[in-house]
């Protein structure tokens, strides 16, 4: 039932797409007199009632004249061959066209199953038996789902999963057999985000968690290296942290937390790379030492040795070092001052300092927009960028983390430029260890789709800045920052729309 049939391949956020995704789902789900429905991409998908008529061939050969198509598969399924490997199949060529085998135990596990014969070699059949670590797997989230929800009119619950295994949680009524309303709403909510997203709010009511009326029970939590953190995360919180585009970001970050009941917290610094950016979160916190190893007992301002970290006029945060509270800035160098005067406190060496932000917001949605600093200079820090990214979000608490990943993008450089390589190979190290929670704002920016979504005309220039992969003029503040409508565009139709496809929002 393909309407648009874009082509587009799987992984596609186009509005014609989910379209036709939504409309594929309703024919295999509810389709009575449909043993298979086209995707679309054109092939050929079993429903669900032709899986159910496919389940047990022995009852449709007994039910042939009600199902010859069935009857047809149950014979052949019944009267196949079996062969050890699929050399030993292949020995057995030629076969008539339709003719099924089946290979249990050839030494690369891809070839044991089903087989169709197209009259000169074996195909790969599109219905094979299902193993029982499918099952398990299938299982096991169902089971996950039971026990956090509490459905008391539905008779079934399943969830339609795809090839990376994220699940779409899908109900059906007792009454009516229908899908449950929260589904409904949630599907057609994210399509027409898509489509407009500006102009709808927050209209679906979803399944609360068993006992509590809040998505963080203050009961689920788990140990890491001795430490009791946060199973989940916590929604009324959202957390950005980076430097210069964060922090510029901050209008359009505060509003989209705004429109989800959550608070902001602006964790972006101009200049600073990444572990100055890990110091103030906390992830890989500052070191410190202290003359003769001790705090004063008064509040003045000391000068402490912190040989780790570079240090910028940007670092200036409170926290704890030792149990002792106080203020951790740059000044000419490295300072501490105490906030309330008490003993004289011995400290080791190299203690670390643990900062209060990065604490309170730990459990929250986090974008980490960090280090387009590191790769500007002479030396090549991208190990070092990549490294400090994945330990930032490796500590933040929850152990269902929702955190973002943003990309970052080449401004006015040119590919001749040594830190274009850089941040290519940041990019790809990020897209590749965080998948979907990767947001790439660098393709975004010279995609057409920006243009349609901030309504402005590109220039030739900017045409030509594309092609290369230059941010385009258009876009750009000055070399290395957007504009302010571009940095809205990258949150709206970037950072927001991967939430809603994550069914975050």
């Amino acid at each position: 039932m393909t309407t648009y049939k874009t082509g587009n391949p799987i992984g596609s956020t186009n509005p014609k797409d989910l379209y036709d995704n939504s409309q594929n789902m309703d024919e295999a789900t509810n389709s009575l007199n449909k043993d298979y429905w086209d995707d679309r991409l054109g092939r050929k998908r079993l429903t669900w009632e032709g899986m159910t008529r496919l389940s047990n061939l022995g009852a449709a050969v007994e039910a042939a004249e009600r199902a010859e198509a069935a009857a047809d598969a149950a014979e052949q399924v019944s009267s196949m061959s079996t062969y050890l490997t699929k050399a030993d199949a292949d020995a057995a060529l030629p076969q008539s066209e339709g003719t099924y085998i089946r290979v249990t135990n050839d030494p690369d596990p891809a070839n044991n199953g089903y087989w169709v014969s197209d009259g000169s070699q074996w195909i790969w059949s599109g219905v094979q038996p299902v193993g029982r670590r499918d099952v398990d797997r299938i299982n096991s989230q169902i089971d996950q789902k039971l026990d956090r929800y509490q459905f008391l009119n539905e008779e079934l619950f399943w969830s339609l999963v795809d090839d990376e295994w994220y699940a779409t949680d899908l109900t059906v009524r007792k009454s009516d057999g229908q899908l449950a309303g929260f589904v409904v709403d949630r599907l057609a909510l994210r399509v027409a985000r898509r489509l407009n997203p500006q102009d709808l709010g927050n209209v679906i009511t979803y399944p609360q968690v068993a006992g509590s009326n809040h998505p963080v029970l203050g009961s689920d939590f788990y140990m890491r290296d001795g430490e009791l953190l946060p199973v989940l995360t916590d929604m009324t919180q959202i957390a950005g942290w980076g430097s210069s585009s964060m922090f510029r970001s901050n209008a359009a970050f505060s509003a989209l937390a705004q429109s989800m009941g959550a608070s902001y917290y602006n964790g972006g610094v101009s200049g600073h790379q990444t572990e100055q950016i890990a110091a103030r979160l906390g992830s890989i916190p500052a070191l410190c030492s202290f003359p003769a190893n001790t705090i004063p007992a008064g509040t003045e301002e000391i000068s402490i040795d912190v040989p780790d970290i570079s240090w910028h006029a940007g670092q200036d945060y409170t926290g704890i070092i030792n149990g002792v509270h106080g203020r951790l800035r740059y000044s000419g160098g490295p300072k501490f001052s105490r906030t309330i005067a008490g003993e004289p406190a011995h400290v080791e060496p190299r203690t670390p300092f643990l900062p209060d932000d990065g604490a309170r917001n730990r459990a929250a949605i986090t974008f980490l927009w960090m280090g387009r600093n590191d790769l500007t200079g002479a030396q090549d820090k991208t190990e070092s960028c990549i490294k400090n990214t994945d330990r930032s979000f490796d500590w933040l608490a929850p152990l269902v983390k929702r955190v973002l990943v943003l990309g970052h993008f080449q401004g006015d450089l040119t590919p001749d430029s040594p830190v274009w390589d850089r941040i290519e190979r940041v990019n790809a190290a990020h897209r590749a260890r965080y998948g979907r929670l990767f947001v790439d704002v660098n393709a975004y920016l010279i995609s057409p789709q920006i243009w349609i979504d901030m309504g402005v005309t590109p220039t030739q220039q900017d045409l030509d800045q594309q092609a290369v992969g230059t941010t385009p003029a258009s876009l750009r503040a000055d070399g290395l920052h957007l504009t302010n409508a571009a940095y809205q565009a990258v949150v709206t139709y970037c950072v927001r729309a991967r939430m809603l496809e994550l069914g975050w929002i």
